[in-house]
């Protein structure tokens, strides 16, 4: 899920933009000349008050809030309206800055606060009109009842800002004063529902696989694309719905059904292929390398795990049900921990529920009520596609006829300077988010294209369709979700869920466990989405959208359990419908669908702390496959010999004080930059990762007159390529396979002989691995680590991502050793065209007891508050980084036994 928060904005091209904004960092450093940093006094002033008695104009009956010692808040209202309207108010005390900076990335605004820097990153925004279309879900689709609950929650927002002033609100208002005169501006109900545009945007699906498929044919031939592309491996990770199919006769979903035959959805031909559709499709992901990634960085990562299991198969006779979404890190972390409770639940007071939430928006997104609880992962549906538009001054073309752009102009305010104007163009298919790349209009005159393409002038544009561009329920589905009381009810729900499109897991008291995959997900006319669609080809156009009653969705499978962890939801043979051509690969899933199979034979139950277990599971599966080859190999070299031994008798598993996993995944990253990484094109590799090469346009042998020249990468490092996650695991399985394949081989150097074998270069990659990690820990292998590679700092999304040592010292917290890895169930993520650094991580964990409710547990990444200094700020990350869990009070004779401050809010 969703799933990560404080956006990153622009910075210098090919890095991936976050809030590093040098007028703050000047005015950090003025603080100091002005008499040392911030005081006691200044910190502690925008602490929020968490006992006695506050009287809110706005309520109309009084509120309590008990806070535990974690300072996670519980609401109790007699009223909807009262308990949204504390919410806010609550969430607002705790985290309003982080909220503030969010809603300016979604309106794209955010130059508004930081000044000449964010304009690039704000006109974007602007072009894909997050914001606007929020205002028109708030107008005329979102249902009364969920206006009236986002007019509360703004309500309650807006009466914790009266009267106070910045600095009285948040510690980085004081900083942003000395430089800035920025004006908080009240909430509104648009700002929450802007949100859901921010999270689907990262959970968009395979727009980076689309634009990255296209770059590689300046390097690569159709057929080694493929290769980097495997197909799912249905044989070894099975899906989440192993049967069930669409009934022809009632349109709708069984997931009873035999297994039945696709409709052989065909690949269509991208027509704009060759350099000039390269560069523009390189120029769109340098342009998307600085749009602020909410959840992180997108691709493989952005995922989570979930799993359900049922009562027969459980120590309590009742289901168990887990959840960890996998974000990028933040401070402070992307969920807040709530509980929402009518004192009395009635037909007027439906709520008594409590999970994690998004502060910004009202109600709970993760987590339980009295009947049921509830999971999601990223279902992965393709849910965008890239066209290649032929444009000129009067329009676009389709089908050989000229239609005119419909266009609109934004304005800019820009703190410190003068306010810019844009014009956003879009086409039928949506947005030409090629107007935002300079780049982009010095595309050339020489791209290749198919017979039927139109003359290429100078270029094609290149338009978005995006299902998350047109109005939406995903808000109704969030308050009908945290009030359904049944399977059917949450279906229901579920049918809302429009965008992002999640997979949701259920568990009931009644003992039924199931599953439904929602989501506005498009059925295309031709093409299958895999590469930028014609867009002068009206085949190409979306024909509608999969209707909900044919989505695959399970009760209570006979295999006692359902697991998702954003592997292919069913068998496309036995689906009608694409959902995806680019699934997870499945490692994370198979491997709990192993765990659980392992724990329950011969009659085994599964206790509470056996998921949390499951859930920290750190063994990884390209060991399995790679190590023993590399035992294998005959090492004459001492020092390379004695690294070479670490991995005699290794488990598998990624610990912390594990040397193994260290050098064993150092070894891997040299595996992969030598096979694939130095044969992939620069707009796909790290920023920094320089290699000799042929320039791509030259013919024929090396010589005088076809030189190597040198080239850089150009990509952020925390999405460059190749990045290690488990598509990898499936390329590189069939070719472990084959001693000789024209990947196994590299060129020479001064250093090192040419490698032609697979042999040759798995002893290549661990010689460099052993200078790598030399480097980097020093000579003596004994005192190597996994968790000294692979750290996790957890940043200040605004004033603690750079600048002045002292700064950063002050804000951040970090860094933790962590085990864990890439494509583990433990899925502290790392890049391995980046480095070892932890870039995305289990963003909370719970395992709900269903049924026995105050027997769940639960952890965040960091901790409830917002304000640096608190300390609730980072309380929970030590626990959480062990693995750990905290007791989950949610009755009330709990919820009082753990309250530590009482706060009472008063009409």
């Amino acid at each position: 899920m969703p799933s990560n928060t404080t956006p990153p904005p622009v910075k210098k091209k090919g890095r991936r933009a976050r809030l590093i904004l040098l007028v703050l960092v000047l005015a950090l450093v003025a603080g100091v000349g002005y008499g040392g940093y911030w005081g006691v006094s200044t910190v502690r002033a925008s602490f929020p008050q968490t006992t006695g008695e506050i009287r809110l104009d706005a309520l109309s009956g009084e509120v309590e809030v008990k806070r535990d010692a974690n300072g996670v808040p519980q609401i109790y209202a007699d009223n909807e309206t009262d308990l949204f309207r504390a919410q806010g108010y609550v969430q607002a005390q705790d985290r309003f800055y982080e909220m503030d900076v969010r809603r300016h990335v979604t309106a794209g605004r955010l130059s508004e606060m930081f000044g000449e820097s964010q304009v690039e990153t704000d006109s974007f925004l602007r072009t894909l009109g997050w914001r606007r279309v929020a205002q028109q879900e708030y107008d005329s689709v979102l249902s009364p009842e969920t206006k009236k609950y986002l007019q509360a929650y703004a309500e309650g927002v807006n009466a914790y800002l009266k009267d106070r002033d910045p600095a009285d609100i948040s510690v980085e208002y004081a900083a942003l004063a000395l430089t800035n005169d920025y004006a908080i501006e009240p909430w509104t109900p648009v700002d929450s529902v802007a949100w859901l545009k921010a999270m689907a945007w990262d959970l968009r699906g395979n727009m980076q696989d689309e634009i990255d498929r296209s770059l590689m044919t300046s390097r690569l031939s159709a057929r080694q694309i493929k290769q980097l592309y495997p197909e799912y491996p249905y044989a070894l990770h099975q899906p989440i719905v192993d049967r069930g199919g669409v009934d022809e006769s009632t349109g709708k979903f069984d997931p009873k059904a035999g297994a039945g035959e696709g409709d052989g959805v065909t690949t269509g031909d991208t027509q704009g292929d060759g350099p000039g559709a390269q560069a523009q499709l390189g120029a769109l992901s340098e342009v998307l390398d600085t749009i602020p990634a909410l959840l992180g960085p997108n691709g493989n990562g952005i995922g989570s795990n979930s799993w359900v299991v049922g009562g027969k198969l459980t120590t309590s006779g009742k289901p168990l049900l887990a959840n960890d979404p996998h974000l990028a890190p933040q401070l402070p972390s992307l969920w807040y921990q709530m509980g929402l409770h009518c004192r009395s639940v009635s037909a007027t007071c439906r709520y008594d529920v409590a999970g994690y939430t998004f502060s910004g928006m009202p109600g709970v997104i993760i987590g339980h009520n009295d009947k049921i609880a509830w999971g999601l992962t990223n279902l992965g549906a393709d849910v965008t596609d890239l066209y290649l538009e032929k444009i000129g001054p009067d329009g676009y073309l389709v089908d050989g006829k000229v239609k005119p752009f419909t266009s609109r102009e934004e304005t800019i305010k820009v703190a410190g300077g003068e306010d810019r104007k844009i014009t956003v163009r879009s086409t039928g298919h949506g947005p030409l988010v090629s107007d935002r790349s300079s780049e982009l209009e010095k595309v050339g005159q020489k791209a290749p294209v198919g017979n039927a393409a139109p003359d290429r002038g100078t270029g094609y544009g290149v338009s978005l369709q995006w299902t998350a561009l047109q109005p939406g329920r995903s808000m109704d589905a969030i308050f009908a979700l945290d009030r359904a009381k049944d399977f059917d009810s949450f279906r229901a729900a579920a049918k809302n869920f429009e965008v992002p499109s999640q997979n949701l897991i259920y568990a009931d008291t009644a003992g039924n466990i199931g599953y439904q995959s929602p989501g506005k997900i498009p059925q295309r006319g031709t093409g299958d989405g895999t590469l930028p669609a014609p867009g002068w080809d009206s085949r190409y156009r979306w024909k509608g959208y999969i209707p909900f009653a044919q989505l695959p969705y399970e009760y209570n499978p006979e295999r006692g359990y359902i697991v998702t962890a954003n592997q292919a939801v069913i068998d496309e043979k036995a689906y009608p419908d694409l959902l995806t051509k680019d699934w997870g690969y499945g490692s994370r899933s198979q491997r709990i669908n192993d765990l659980i199979e392992s724990k329950t034979k011969d009659g085994g139950k599964i206790s509470p702390d056996d998921m949390r277990t499951m859930q920290t599971d750190n063994r990884s599966e390209i060991a399995t496959l790679l190590n023993p080859l590399l035992l294998k190999i005959d090492i004459s070299d001492p020092y390379v010999r004695e690294a070479q031994k670490l991995l005699e008798g290794w488990d598998y598993t990624q610990e912390p004080d594990s040397a193994a996993a260290a050098y064993f995944n150092a070894v891997w990253r040299n595996v992969l930059k030598l096979s694939f990484g130095n044969k992939l094109p620069k707009e796909l590799r790290a920023e920094g990762d320089c290699i000799n090469v042929r320039p791509a346009e030259a013919t024929g042998p090396v010589d005088e007159q076809n030189k190597l020249v040198r080239e850089c990468g150009e990509r952020d490092p925390d999405s460059a390529q190749p990045d290690g996650g488990d598509r990898w695991y499936e390329v590189v399985r069939p070719l472990l396979k084959q001693e000789k394949s024209e990947w196994w081989t590299t060129p020479g150097n001064r250093l090192d002989p040419a490698t032609e074998t697979r042999d040759q270069l798995l002893a290549r990659a661990m010689k460099d691995a052993r200078w790598e990690l030399t480097a980097k820990l020093g000579k003596d292998v004994s005192t190597w680590s996994w968790g000294r590679l692979h750290q996790l700092t957890l940043k200040n999304q605004t004033l603690g991502t750079a600048g002045p040592g002292v700064v950063q010292q002050l804000l951040n917290r970090g860094p933790w050793n962590l085990g864990g890895g890439e494509a583990a169930v433990d899925a502290t993520g790392w890049n391995a065209a980046g480095g070892y650094d932890v870039i995305w991580v289990p963003s909370m964990r719970m395992v709900v007891n269903v049924g026995d409710w105050d027997k769940s547990r639960w952890i965040n990444l960091t901790g409830a508050s917002g304000h640096a200094f608190h300390s609730n700020y980072t309380d929970q990350t030590d626990a959480w980084a062990k693995g750990e869990l905290y007791d989950w009070a949610y009755g009330k004779a709990a919820v009082d036994a753990s309250t530590k401050d009482t706060l009472v809010l008063k009409p």
